[in-house]
């Protein structure tokens, strides 16, 4: 059976102009091969893309295969993240697991140097990742860069993912999570964009300072919040100031910000 592997950048470059960039940018560049041949391609991507995947992009999947090969194949979407469960009814509502970004692999609550000056949201972090959802939601880390706080955001993942394995967990940033609303709007893709966000099980956002200003990232930011808060889901912010110093940020996320804890790290 031929193998047709050294096709597939060809593939992925044509799925880039069928879906538009920002939509593959969001959905698509972790796409990577498993396998290609004349009968099937196997494609791996993370669990909660894929899902997306096979609802929304599996015809333009096809396409950028035919065009590019002459012929169409059977296409299977796959996640190598996905535990190996037993079949049943209820599987496709199993929390789904995500990935820590690059960077951040050593930054775990072991790692962190504890002082007095930072004892207090170490603490803080420390009891949110051993109780997420059941308090100090949101948790909000705040103080100058380089003092540690993307490190105790990043532990908080590592220790929610080694207790709960299967928990969403959603890693962003205030620019990334703004940039998302942006492209979502322009290409009609709000809806999935909601399912991503609300429907985790926590929801970690570093810099959050960065949807200051932009009116319908926040408004967003704000319905997600609150379905979040609602269900007991946890949310973890860092910013370099306080809520109520953050330029341009509306009125109700302060008050949202300020109902859990705030921890000033110097």
């Amino acid at each position: 059976m031929e193998d047709l592997s050294c096709h597939f950048p060809q593939v992925k470059a044509k799925l880039c102009e069928l879906l538009s960039k920002s939509v593959y940018d969001v959905w698509m560049t972790e796409l990577t091969l498993v396998r290609f041949n004349e009968e099937e391609v196997v494609l791996d991507l993370p669990e909660f893309k894929r899902r997306i995947s096979e609802k929304k992009f599996l015809p333009q999947l096809h396409e950028a295969v035919e065009s590019t090969i002459g012929f169409d194949v059977e296409i299977n979407l796959i996640s190598a993240e996905t535990p190996i469960v037993p079949t049943s009814a209820v599987q496709d509502d199993l929390p789904q697991r995500t990935h820590l970004p690059r960077g951040h692999e050593a930054n775990t609550f072991d790692t962190f140097v504890v002082g007095s000056s930072n004892r207090y949201p170490h603490a803080a972090a420390s009891w949110v990742a051993e109780n997420p959802g059941k308090g100090y939601n949101p948790l909000m880390i705040y103080g100058n860069a380089g003092l540690g706080k993307t490190h105790l955001l990043s532990a908080i993942f590592h220790e929610i993912k080694r207790r709960m394995p299967n928990a969403s967990i959603i890693f962003t940033t205030g620019e990334s999570f703004a940039n998302e609303i942006i492209a979502a709007i322009r290409d009609n893709a709000m809806t999935m964009v909601h399912e991503k966000y609300r429907t985790a099980d926590v929801f970690l956002v570093d810099d959050v300072q960065f949807i200051a200003g932009k009116e319908r990232t926040q408004e967003e930011f704000f319905h997600t919040f609150n379905i979040l808060v609602q269900n007991a889901r946890q949310i973890v912010l860092t910013a370099d100031k306080p809520p109520k110093d953050i330029p341009g940020l509306e009125d109700r996320l302060v008050s949202r910000f300020n109902v859990g804890l705030l921890a000033d790290i110097q």
